[in-house]
Protein backbone atom coordinates (compact mmCIF):
# COMPACT_ATOMS: atom_id res chain seq x y z
CA UNK A 1 0.00 0.00 0.00
CA UNK A 2 1.53 3.29 -0.74
CA UNK A 3 1.96 6.28 1.73
CA UNK A 4 -0.37 8.74 2.20
CA UNK A 5 1.38 12.10 0.99
CA UNK A 6 -0.04 15.62 2.61
CA UNK A 7 0.85 18.32 1.28
CA UNK A 8 1.70 20.74 3.41
CA UNK A 9 0.48 24.01 1.44
CA UNK A 10 -3.06 22.42 1.19
CA UNK A 11 -3.14 21.42 5.53
CA UNK A 12 -1.86 25.09 6.06
CA UNK A 13 -4.42 26.53 4.22
CA UNK A 14 -6.95 24.53 5.74
CA UNK A 15 -5.93 24.80 9.26
CA UNK A 16 -6.06 28.61 8.41
CA UNK A 17 -9.65 28.44 7.44
CA UNK A 18 -10.46 27.03 10.77
CA UNK A 19 -8.28 29.34 12.61
CA UNK A 20 -10.64 32.23 11.05
CA UNK A 21 -13.62 30.15 12.07
CA UNK A 22 -12.54 30.59 15.66
CA UNK A 23 -11.73 33.89 15.36
CA UNK A 24 -15.13 34.68 14.66
CA UNK A 25 -16.31 33.53 17.56
CA UNK A 26 -14.83 36.73 19.51
CA UNK A 27 -17.40 39.30 19.56
CA UNK A 28 -14.70 42.06 18.28
CA UNK A 29 -14.64 39.77 14.45
CA UNK A 30 -18.48 38.14 14.76
CA UNK A 31 -19.58 39.12 11.22
CA UNK A 32 -23.17 40.51 11.86
CA UNK A 33 -26.10 38.21 10.41
CA UNK A 34 -26.98 38.18 6.65
CA UNK A 35 -29.99 38.56 5.25
CA UNK A 36 -28.50 37.12 1.90
CA UNK A 37 -28.00 32.92 1.66
CA UNK A 38 -24.16 32.57 2.41
CA UNK A 39 -22.00 30.69 4.72
CA UNK A 40 -21.90 33.01 7.80
CA UNK A 41 -21.85 31.09 11.65
CA UNK A 42 -25.20 33.10 12.93
CA UNK A 43 -24.21 31.21 16.03
CA UNK A 44 -20.76 32.64 16.43
CA UNK A 45 -21.16 36.05 18.03
CA UNK A 46 -20.97 35.49 22.42
CA UNK A 47 -24.83 34.63 23.47
CA UNK A 48 -24.67 37.43 26.04
CA UNK A 49 -24.03 39.78 23.39
CA UNK A 50 -27.42 38.21 21.26
CA UNK A 51 -29.73 41.20 21.86
CA UNK A 52 -32.45 40.57 18.80
CA UNK A 53 -33.76 36.94 18.59
CA UNK A 54 -36.49 35.31 16.89
CA UNK A 55 -39.61 34.02 18.19
CA UNK A 56 -40.07 31.28 15.89
CA UNK A 57 -36.43 30.17 15.60
CA UNK A 58 -34.30 31.61 18.56
CA UNK A 59 -31.78 32.46 15.93
CA UNK A 60 -29.60 35.85 16.84
CA UNK A 61 -29.86 38.56 14.46
CA UNK A 62 -33.62 38.75 12.99
CA UNK A 63 -37.48 38.48 13.98
CA UNK A 64 -40.06 36.68 12.40
CA UNK A 65 -43.65 36.37 12.85
CA UNK A 66 -45.63 33.25 14.25
CA UNK A 67 -48.04 33.46 10.97
CA UNK A 68 -49.12 30.21 9.49
CA UNK A 69 -50.67 29.17 5.69
CA UNK A 70 -53.58 26.45 5.31
CA UNK A 71 -50.96 24.19 5.56
CA UNK A 72 -49.12 24.98 8.66
CA UNK A 73 -46.08 26.52 6.93
CA UNK A 74 -44.59 29.73 7.95
CA UNK A 75 -45.61 32.34 6.09
CA UNK A 76 -42.92 34.73 7.03
CA UNK A 77 -39.87 32.72 7.73
CA UNK A 78 -37.36 33.53 5.24
CA UNK A 79 -35.12 34.89 7.89
CA UNK A 80 -35.03 31.72 9.60
CA UNK A 81 -34.41 29.90 6.96
CA UNK A 82 -31.58 32.05 6.34
CA UNK A 83 -30.10 32.21 9.54
CA UNK A 84 -30.32 28.21 9.46
CA UNK A 85 -29.16 27.48 6.06
CA UNK A 86 -26.07 29.98 6.23
CA UNK A 87 -25.12 28.42 9.55
CA UNK A 88 -25.40 24.84 8.15
CA UNK A 89 -23.08 26.19 4.93
CA UNK A 90 -20.86 27.67 7.79
CA UNK A 91 -20.30 23.56 8.92
CA UNK A 92 -20.17 22.23 6.13
CA UNK A 93 -17.17 24.78 5.35
CA UNK A 94 -15.66 23.30 8.46
CA UNK A 95 -16.38 19.97 7.81
CA UNK A 96 -14.53 20.03 3.95
CA UNK A 97 -11.38 21.24 6.30
CA UNK A 98 -11.68 18.80 9.00
CA UNK A 99 -11.45 16.55 5.51
CA UNK A 100 -8.20 17.40 4.53
CA UNK A 101 -6.40 17.65 7.81
CA UNK A 102 -7.34 13.90 8.63
CA UNK A 103 -4.28 12.12 7.64
CA UNK A 104 -2.20 14.78 9.54
CA UNK A 105 -1.03 12.94 12.72
CA UNK A 106 -1.41 16.18 14.84
CA UNK A 107 -4.92 16.89 14.06
CA UNK A 108 -5.41 12.88 14.68
CA UNK A 109 -4.06 12.97 18.02
CA UNK A 110 -5.84 16.82 19.06
CA UNK A 111 -9.22 14.42 18.02
CA UNK A 112 -8.43 12.01 20.32
CA UNK A 113 -7.40 14.32 23.15
CA UNK A 114 -10.41 16.38 22.63
CA UNK A 115 -13.14 15.88 25.19
CA UNK A 116 -16.21 17.11 24.26
CA UNK A 117 -19.03 17.91 27.44
CA UNK A 118 -22.58 18.20 27.92
CA UNK A 119 -22.03 21.86 29.46
CA UNK A 120 -20.37 22.85 26.51
CA UNK A 121 -23.34 23.14 24.86
CA UNK A 122 -23.89 26.37 26.49
CA UNK A 123 -21.08 28.16 24.62
CA UNK A 124 -19.61 30.16 27.43
CA UNK A 125 -16.10 28.89 28.40
CA UNK A 126 -13.48 31.39 27.92
CA UNK A 127 -12.25 32.43 24.32
CA UNK A 128 -8.02 31.31 25.26
CA UNK A 129 -7.96 27.96 26.49
CA UNK A 130 -4.52 25.84 26.90
CA UNK A 131 -3.18 23.51 24.14
CA UNK A 132 -2.01 23.39 20.84
CA UNK A 133 -3.43 25.90 18.31
CA UNK A 134 -5.39 22.82 17.03
CA UNK A 135 -6.23 21.63 20.49
CA UNK A 136 -7.77 25.31 20.98
CA UNK A 137 -9.20 25.17 17.19
CA UNK A 138 -11.28 21.55 18.20
CA UNK A 139 -12.04 22.88 21.78
CA UNK A 140 -13.96 26.26 20.48
CA UNK A 141 -15.36 24.26 17.36
CA UNK A 142 -16.76 21.59 19.33
CA UNK A 143 -18.48 23.80 22.16
CA UNK A 144 -20.35 25.98 19.20
CA UNK A 145 -21.34 22.91 17.33
CA UNK A 146 -22.65 21.80 20.46
CA UNK A 147 -24.29 25.15 20.36
CA UNK A 148 -26.05 25.05 17.02
CA UNK A 149 -26.96 21.56 17.67
CA UNK A 150 -28.87 22.55 20.78
CA UNK A 151 -30.69 25.33 18.29
CA UNK A 152 -31.75 22.97 15.67
CA UNK A 153 -32.35 19.90 18.10
CA UNK A 154 -34.86 22.32 20.02
CA UNK A 155 -36.67 22.97 16.44
CA UNK A 156 -37.33 19.68 15.48
CA UNK A 157 -41.27 19.99 15.08
CA UNK A 158 -40.88 23.15 13.27
CA UNK A 159 -38.39 22.29 10.78
CA UNK A 160 -40.84 21.07 8.90
CA UNK A 161 -42.57 24.88 8.25
CA UNK A 162 -39.29 26.01 7.93
CA UNK A 163 -37.18 24.29 5.94
CA UNK A 164 -37.41 22.28 2.52
CA UNK A 165 -36.44 18.50 2.41
CA UNK A 166 -33.81 18.85 0.94
CA UNK A 167 -32.29 21.28 3.43
CA UNK A 168 -33.12 18.85 5.67
CA UNK A 169 -31.26 16.28 4.53
CA UNK A 170 -28.07 18.88 3.67
CA UNK A 171 -28.55 19.65 7.85
CA UNK A 172 -28.32 15.35 8.32
CA UNK A 173 -25.27 14.95 5.79
CA UNK A 174 -23.19 17.41 7.85
CA UNK A 175 -24.45 16.97 11.11
CA UNK A 176 -23.04 12.87 10.29
CA UNK A 177 -19.80 14.63 8.94
CA UNK A 178 -18.73 16.55 11.45
CA UNK A 179 -19.96 14.33 14.58
CA UNK A 180 -17.59 11.94 13.04
CA UNK A 181 -14.55 14.52 13.74
CA UNK A 182 -15.93 16.28 17.08
CA UNK A 183 -18.21 13.81 18.99
CA UNK A 184 -16.33 10.69 19.79
CA UNK A 185 -18.44 7.83 20.24
CA UNK A 186 -18.71 8.09 24.08
CA UNK A 187 -20.54 11.46 23.55
CA UNK A 188 -22.97 11.51 20.44
CA UNK A 189 -25.56 10.89 22.95
CA UNK A 190 -24.90 14.24 24.09
CA UNK A 191 -27.46 15.63 20.68
CA UNK A 192 -29.99 13.56 21.86
CA UNK A 193 -29.72 15.52 25.15
CA UNK A 194 -30.08 18.83 23.92
CA UNK A 195 -33.34 19.41 22.98
CA UNK A 196 -34.32 17.89 26.55
CA UNK A 197 -32.70 20.96 28.36
CA UNK A 198 -34.93 22.59 30.67
CA UNK A 199 -34.71 26.01 29.65
CA UNK A 200 -33.07 27.61 26.22
CA UNK A 201 -30.80 30.12 27.37
CA UNK A 202 -29.47 31.74 24.49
Amino acid sequence: MSAIIINPEVSFAALSELQDAVREMALSRARPPSAQAGCVNVLARPASQSTVRCIICQFPGHRSSAAQDTNRKYTNASACRIAITNTIAFWEHVLENMAVLQESPEFHTALEQNVVTAEMQWDTQPQIVAGSTIAVILYRLSANYLKFQRYYTRLSLKLPKILNAREIKRYQVMSEGVDSYLLPDGYRELKLRLSCSDSLII
